[in-house]
């Protein structure tokens, strides 16, 4: 490509914001994978297992404490209404919040989760109600293309996160260092964000029945959103809750590290190449060529690169991990290469599995990530009837998953051959969510 046309492409608003939010996504991953040696020596691996259940646990209140009305920022037919609907979540999300701050109290005051868990009680309610506001805030403002503040907006967040894990866990306070360091970088990314615009007349904040007014006449759009996004967070809640259960602490901290390292190549790569796959495949579609050759050729080049990233990533891990994360973190190394086969398997059918959604294969993903759901708890549960140990049970999750990844890809080649002519009527125009 001549420089020309890179000046040309770049000064594309669409273009230049799409790349300004890769570039954050990026240092959002690669910055707390940048202090990883020194965040492993301390926190050790049960503290970090506590604080990857407060972590799932948070993230999937945190999709529903808004009503999903965040969904309906980007699809309002107006910027007013975009607004309203974003005033809307964030006060939902206040409510949603403030019931479980009582429930928190209550069960602090009762001692029914234990004493060890205050910290992350006390902070569940807040970090929920973040996460919320953050996610309505940040559609506003790129439904108004203000891409550089939301790009600001996360990268401050996650430097602020990493900064304040560094330093909380010099002061040796554990748990409650990692929970108080999202709440910071929650509050810091909030700060940072664009405020509402006051739509309302005169410039003043909505009343209570503007609200409401918009909230009901786009009551329609969460739950377009609302089965596939359950299933897809359901899942990876599902995963860590259930290692927690039925392991110790101790094995689910390096269980999810070694979950948080194998994803980022995936976070990095394939989101970016999902992204770009879902522009390009689209525009064949609605020009009427067809998917196949396409989808073959991504297809070819997401192997190699799986293949080489995961291949590298399984044999140097058995040495490499008590090297870079401590003596403490040596059997992160064995769950690593046990997770391998089927990342790469995921690497590759994740970014794809956007024909599906192209082709109108709405219902086979809904149903595949369904099958997801119940393959995680199945094997949970056998692990917990038969007493299988934790290495057990990650080598046979691993097969499984490589398995379903693999019918994932299949069902996208499927429906790239044979896309539907007319969307389902049954889907609405907000698509699901991608694996994650």
């Amino acid at each position: 490509m001549k420089r020309s046309e890179v000046r040309r492409l770049t000064r594309h608003t669409a273009v230049r914001g799409t790349m300004r939010l890769s570039v954050a996504a990026a240092v959002t991953q690669l910055l707390p994978l940048a202090t990883l040696s020194l965040f492993t020596r301390l926190y050790s691996p049960d503290e970090v297992g506590r604080y990857a259940i407060f972590a799932v646990a948070a993230a999937t209140a945190s999709m529903i404490a808004g009503g999903r009305y965040d969904v309906g920022v980007m699809l309002a037919e107006s910027d007013r209404d975009a607004a309203l609907l974003g005033a809307a979540s964030t006060w939902i999300a206040g409510l949603t919040s403030s019931l479980l701050a009582v429930l928190a109290a209550i069960a602090m005051s009762t001692h029914w989760l234990g004493s060890d868990l205050g910290p992350a009680l006390l902070a569940f309610p807040a970090v929920v109600f973040l996460n919320a506001r953050f996610s309505a805030l940040s559609n506003v403002a790129l439904r108004t293309d203000a891409v550089a503040a939301v790009s600001t907006a996360e990268v401050s967040r996650a430097t602020v996160v990493v900064l304040a894990q560094l330093t909380l866990g010099l002061a040796d306070l554990g748990l409650a260092g990692l929970v108080l360091s999202t709440v910071l970088g929650g509050v810091v990314g909030n700060a940072v964000l664009p405020a509402l615009p006051r739509v309302a007349p005169g410039g003043r904040r909505p009343l209570a029945r503007e609200l409401w007014t918009a909230v009901t006449r786009y009551r329609h759009l969460p739950q377009y959103d609302a089965a596939s996004s359950f299933l897809n967070s359901a899942s990876q809640a599902a995963t860590i809750f259930g290692v927690g259960l039925v392991y110790s602490p101790l094995e689910l901290g390096w269980y999810s590290m070694a979950l948080r390292l194998t994803s980022l190549p995936l976070l990095v790569v394939g989101s970016a190449t999902g992204r770009t796959l879902f522009r390009q495949l689209g525009e064949r579609a609605r020009s009427g060529a067809p998917l196949g050759q396409a989808f073959r050729r991504s297809a070819g080049l997401l192997v190699g690169i799986a293949i080489v990233t995961y291949g590298l990533l399984a044999g140097l891990a058995p040495a490499a991990v008590p090297v870079i994360l401590g003596p403490d973190w040596r059997e992160t190394g064995f769950f690593l290469v046990a997770a391998c086969p089927a990342m790469c398997i995921k690497l590759v059918a994740s970014p794809l599995s956007c024909v599906l959604l192209i082709a109108n294969w709405h219902r086979a993903l809904t149903a595949w990530q369904a099958g997801l759901l119940a393959m995680t708890i199945g094997l949970l549960a056998a692990a917990a009837l038969l007493d299988a140990s934790a290495r057990q049970y990650a080598m046979a999750s691993g097969a499984a998953l490589a398995a379903l990844y693999g019918f994932l890809l299949y069902l996208s080649y499927r429906s790239a051959l044979r896309p539907k002519t007319r969307p389902d009527r049954h889907n609405g125009p907000q698509r699901p969510e991608l694996p994650a």
